[in-house]
């Protein structure tokens, strides 16, 4: 065989530096990476131009039969770094690589990269956040051993990251992993509160061109429920009387209860419609504020306007067919009724940590948060020294309490002021 007459050829770099077991790590061939090994283990700790060893390929393209392999052959590969100070555990979660994050997790040999930094001061669970991988950080954080609150070169945690990232194009997936960072214990960094609200503040054209994107959403969906409740009304179940007399022209089933609520929702739901559409002309003005409070007022109109077009087909459908099958009436006034049931409890929610509280104490406010492995008070005004300051409202909007936070008055004993 080659290897046995010549085995340096193991050793062989190409321009960039890459050995044979580069490319096999690469392949996924464990095989070939055994064979390697079993003539020159020490081609496993040859690095390319970037620092990059066979283990860090194979981690990077998700084989972990060739990493097995490596680890099986020199323990201690496990341990090397690239020339960015990055090792087997980063390039895994870099790549997303569930399941070599999985394998080093359950390898107490590998144990030490856990919580390793590399020369940015990231930790794996710094990269996972930031490349917004939200099993890997829930798997992270699972594991004890992994400290959520180490801060980087930059003095960001994981938890501060996930924060900035809170306006990105995955703002649902971002608000889940800063939620499950939180109950993890993880901490926000110490920052100037000047800072922090200025990091807050919108552009006012991003702003702008959101609340056009929504309300041309909106604008749509008005007109086509405002056309279909408007077509409603002069196709009414059950048709009309065309015997000449005094009934001519009116409906065969106006006595019917169904039949009422069939007017009434429809009639709701056009008119709804037709409000927001108004609406909506409004959001072009300079203000900013009427802007917000005619898409909120928008939003909210229409979720009526779509739960009477939705109550309208039930009591439609109930009306013309309950004297012949009733069962099937009942079944499709349930089926169409869960709609706006599905919609609500399937919408985003914000949901507070397991015990956080906020109270209100005069001029001073308050939040306790409470989890596994963290309990503290954060006061926006006032508050021992000892005591972490932090502007609270905006604390509250990054963790998604705005719309379950609990405002009341506890009897506790009154703070120290400074």
């Amino acid at each position: 065989m080659l290897l046995e007459r010549k085995p340096e050829l193991s050793r062989i770099q190409d321009s960039y530096q890459s050995t044979p077991l580069h490319y096999a790590a690469s392949d996924g061939d464990s095989r070939m990476v055994q064979l390697l090994l079993w003539y020159d283990a020490s081609v496993a700790y040859i690095s390319d131009a970037d620092g990059i060893s066979p283990i860090h390929v194979a981690a990077a393209m998700g084989h972990v039969g060739v990493i097995e392999e490596l680890i099986r052959s020199c323990p201690d590969s496990g341990e090397l770094t690239d020339n960015k100070g990055r090792n087997l555990l980063h390039f895994a979660v870099d790549k997303k690589r569930v399941d070599i994050v999985k394998y080093i997790l359950r390898t107490p040999l590998l144990k030490e990269m856990i919580n390793m930094q590399d020369h940015d001061g990231n930790t794996a669970l710094h990269l996972a956040t930031s490349n917004r991988s939200r099993e890997i950080v829930h798997m992270l954080l699972a594991d004890k051993r992994v400290n959520a609150n180490i801060m980087n070169h930059k003095s960001f945690t994981p938890l501060d990251i996930a924060c900035s990232c809170a306006k990105s194009y995955m703002g649902l997936r971002m608000l889940k992993i800063r939620q499950a960072l939180v109950s993890a214990g993880s901490q926000l960094s110490p920052q100037r509160l000047d800072h922090l609200a200025n990091k807050k503040q919108r552009n006012r054209e991003e702003e702008a061109i959101r609340c056009r994107a929504i309300a041309n959403n909106l604008a749509i969906v008005a007109v086509l429920v405002a056309t279909v409740t408007f077509a409603a009304a002069f196709t009414l179940p059950g048709g009309y009387r065309n015997d000449p007399g005094p009934d001519q022209g009116t409906a065969f089933l106006t006595k019917k209860a169904a039949f009422k609520a069939f007017l009434l929702s429809d009639a709701i739901a056009m008119v709804c419609s037709i409000i927001v559409i108004c609406l909506l002309i409004r959001t072009g003005s300079l203000d900013h504020d009427v802007r917000l409070s005619s898409i909120s007022s928008s939003m909210k109109l229409m979720q009526v306007a779509l739960a009477g077009m939705v109550a309208a087909f039930a009591a439609g459908v109930y009306v013309v067919t309950a004297d012949e099958c009733l069962w099937l009436a009942i079944l499709i006034c349930l089926v169409a009724c869960s709609v706006p049931l599905w919609v609500i409890t399937s919408r985003p929610t914000f949901k507070p940590l397991k015990a956080g509280k906020a109270y209100i104490e005069g001029k001073a406010l308050s939040l306790t948060t409470r989890s596994k492995n963290c309990r503290k008070k954060v006061y926006s005004n006032g508050g021992s020294e000892s005591e972490e300051r932090i502007y609270v409202p905006m604390l509250l909007k990054i963790m998604g309490f705005e719309r379950t936070i609990d405002f009341q008055t506890p009897p506790l004993s009154k703070e120290p002021s400074n």
